[in-house]
């Protein structure tokens, strides 16, 4: 009806010779009025609506809401409980640990150690899990360190421990205020040996709660049973957290919801329980009602914004149009015509981006038609053409040093050289710089023998021009990789995968080189090839390794290196055998006990190496990721275990002074010679072995010459020696024999009758 009502007028004017501005005034003034009055009526209800009715129905909404997230809430605490109640149970926390020597069981420590990091990094929620022990003495380990405790300060911690009579519960009764997980070990027996604390990350734990809110404004917090604070903290928050709770306790402490104000904010407030070991969590939201009502109300707003803006533009329209209706036509078409050009401009890059996806494999859903069909979109015409695909790959030579910014740089030169030569010989194609080092050119030509075409021998002979000009200008190797001719789009992601691999197959050893893919290449294909491994400077660089030879190490993996190298080897075969002579190095020192941390580590060892260009560049990689931290962990191991075995020798020494202790023997023990012994003894405390066994013998026969009646020759026997062997060596070291010795240790008081043992028993 509208309609006929404007063509209707239309007419009329046209026949009564009406200025046409009019006519498009009227009419798109009745268009605009009937397009924006339903909008102001609808908009002018919503307000009313939602001021009227819909607050009730909101505050229903937001309680569902948050009662779905506390129910995520308690699924990630139930299983935080779950997965450490499991952990509890391991066998590594079995009745073994109360006989744990932590001296010398290194196996079962190191396996506390790499079971606690694991727990730590098992849930988001974790920020650290502590193991303490009871026997043989009050204990505690962390994944970093662990100790013994003070024997007050373990008598108050596992009294607070103690008090709870389950296997597992909540506290946040422990030094911090922090929330914590609490179980008994061993979790499969009723004998109390210890506890496993699992501490929760209160600012992760914070941010968790606050999803009970889905608002920048208003209060969330756990209360425990008793209506005490649990989270955040243990101290009472100040504002408006503490109001809400005063309110929540004054109506009783029970779950529901109430409304509340607080200065003028009129607050929508929702309280929940969380049934967790150890007692019961409430949880406690509140929102303010604007937060709620907000997004509706906004709403309702811009509707009715956009009403009254759409009134106000009829009339406006209006004016305007019937003036100025047929005079942006001009401009439309000076704006096409600009935007048709920048449209021209960008197409090579978009032609670019596209073919870059196809080479890549991101294009196989599409058709051979759809594929064409895009090509012909962005400027590129293909049918009844073949495609070629000319791959342009620079490497440095093996023994050439890397050069800053030089490997970033090689692929846009190696496209430019490609762009020249398309210029240069008039041909249709597109330039891809595969950010690689390497660019491609895909060559678009009817096929050999018709108007245009371009047969084999011409490509490899244009061919070898670009190979020589990019070697000139870039003044390093270049490997050309021409494919062979395909009709169809598709077939272009196996043109490049089958040019890459060809080009990652060619000699180390070779110059800059040319591969026709339609010709037999020599050395059979890459799946054939026969990988050339060093298995004899392998082990030369195993053995340097565990013998804490840096040098020696480092000098044989670059003959590794080097033979890889050799005549005949493949840049494929030069980076598998690396990898698998990290794989064998890594191998090795873990049978020795040797691991380096996991924040030493850093990413994968394997993408690092694949993502090296050049054998120098391996061979840093190699000092400083493998054989540095390697040999600094083996010197600290060794000398760890040289200064427990000194402390041992000095030990036996003290408690067995009266015995034959010989050198053959500690070193039978530790699995070393005498000599390696005795040096370690004298580094460690400066004097040599024997001279060392002297001096506490004689120090214990010089108290008991003193502080005995004994004889002398009972004493020799006693501290280990022969009377007369006793007489000579503490002349030679003392000065004097042990008679007289024993007469000048005599006080004038023993001279008038009383015995040495008198004095003694004095």
């Amino acid at each position: 009806m509208i309609a006929t009502h404007i063509r209707n007028g239309w007419h009329r004017a046209w026949k009564r010779g009406f200025p046409r501005a009019a006519l498009y005034r009227k009419s798109l003034v009745l268009i605009l009025l009937i397009a924006c009055i339903p909008g102001l009526l609808i908009a002018i209800g919503t307000y009313y609506t939602v001021a009227g009715g819909v607050e009730k129905d909101l505050q229903r909404m937001h309680q569902s809401q948050i009662r779905q997230r506390a129910q995520n809430i308690d699924d990630q605490l139930s299983y935080l409980e779950i997965g450490i109640s499991h952990w509890a149970f391991d066998a590594v926390f079995d009745k073994r640990l109360k006989e744990i020597d932590f001296a010398q069981g290194y196996e079962q420590v190191r396996q506390l150690y790499d079971t606690l990091l694991v727990m730590e990094s098992s849930h988001s929620l974790i920020s650290r899990v502590e193991l303490y022990l009871r026997e043989p003495r009050p204990f505690r380990m962390t994944s970093l360190q662990y100790g013994f405790l003070d024997p007050v300060e373990a008598e108050i911690l596992y009294g607070k421990l103690e008090q709870p009579a389950k296997g597992m519960y909540w506290s946040d009764a422990l030094a911090g205020g922090q929330l914590k997980l609490v179980n008994r070990l061993p979790g499969i027996s009723e004998e109390n040996l210890g506890y496993l604390v699992t501490t929760l990350d209160s600012a992760r734990l914070n941010n968790l709660l606050e999803t009970l809110t889905p608002y920048n404004e208003g209060a969330t917090f756990l209360l425990k049973s008793d209506g005490s604070w649990l989270a955040p903290g243990q101290q009472s928050p100040a504002g408006l957290e503490e109001a809400v709770r005063r309110e929540f306790l004054q109506r009783g402490g029970l779950p529901g919801s109430f409304t509340m104000k607080a200065g003028d904010t009129l607050y929508s407030v929702y309280a929940g329980s969380l049934k967790r070991p150890g007692g019961a969590w409430t949880y406690v939201s509140a929102a303010p009602m604007s937060s709620v009502m907000a997004p509706v109300l906004r709403l309702s707003r811009i509707i009715a914004g956009i009403s009254l803006a759409g009134l106000l533009l009829a009339f406006l329209l209006s004016w305007l149009g019937s003036l100025r209706l047929y005079s942006p036509v001009g401009r439309m078409e000076r704006e096409s015509e600009s935007i048709r050009r920048r449209l021209e401009e960008q197409l090579p890059l978009l032609r670019e981006s596209f073919l870059l996806q196809l080479s890549q494999g991101g294009l196989l859903a599409l058709t051979e038609e759809q594929l064409r069909e895009r090509l012909s979109e962005l400027g590129r015409e293909t049918g009844g053409q073949l495609a070629v695909l000319l791959l342009l790959r620079v490497r440095r030579s093996p023994a050439a040093p890397a050069l800053a910014g030089q490997g970033a740089m090689a692929g846009f030169a190696a496209a430019e050289c490609g762009r020249d030569w398309l210029k240069q010989h008039g041909l249709n194609g597109d330039v891809l710089n595969l950010h690689d080092m390497s660019a491609a050119i895909l060559l678009w030509a009817p096929p050999a023998g018709s108007t245009g075409g371009i047969d084999r021998q011409r490509l490899l002979s244009m061919g070898g021009e670009l190979l020589r000009s990019a070697s000139e200008r870039l003044g390093l190797r270049v490997t050309l990789v021409i494919s062979r001719a395909v009709s169809e789009a598709g077939q272009i992601v196996h043109l490049f995968e089958e040019a890459r691999q060809s080009a990652d197959n060619r000699m180390l050893s070779a110059d800059s080189v040319l591969i026709d893919l339609e010709q037999p290449q020599e050395g059979g294909s890459p799946d054939t090839a026969v990988l050339r491994y060093p298995f004899a400077r392998e082990k030369e660089v195993v053995y340097a390794l565990r013998s804490g030879r840096k040098e020696e190490a480092c000098s044989h993996i670059a003959s590794f290196l080097e033979e890889l190298c050799q005549e005949g080897g493949t840049e494929r075969e030069l980076l598998q055998g690396m990898q698998q002579l990290y794989g064998s190095l890594r191998h090795a020192m873990l049978q020795v006990g040797i691991q380096l941390p996991r924040e030493a580590e850093g990413g994968s060892p394997y993408l690092e190496l694949a993502a090296l260009e050049e054998t120098g560049q391996m061979l840093e990689w190699f000092r400083t990721r493998v054989v540095e931290p390697y040999t600094g962990l083996l010197e600290s191991r060794r000398e760890e275990e040289e200064g427990r075995l000194v402390q041992d020798m000095i030990r036996q020494v003290h408690d067995r002074y009266g015995e034959q202790l010989s050198l053959d023997e500690f070193a039978e023990e530790a699995g070393a010679n005498a000599y390696t012994v005795s040096r370690m003894f004298k580094q460690a405390t400066g004097v040599n072995y024997i001279d060392y066994l002297t001096k506490v013998r004689l120090e214990k026969a010089k108290e008991l010459l003193a502080g005995t009646d004994m004889r002398i020759n009972v004493i020799a026997e006693q501290v280990g020696y022969q009377a007369t062997y006793f007489n000579r060596i503490f002349k030679k070291m003392e000065g004097i024999t042990p008679g007289a010795y024993r007469e000048s240790a005599v006080s004038p008081e023993s001279q008038w009758g009383e015995s040495p043992q008198g004095r003694h028993s004095q």
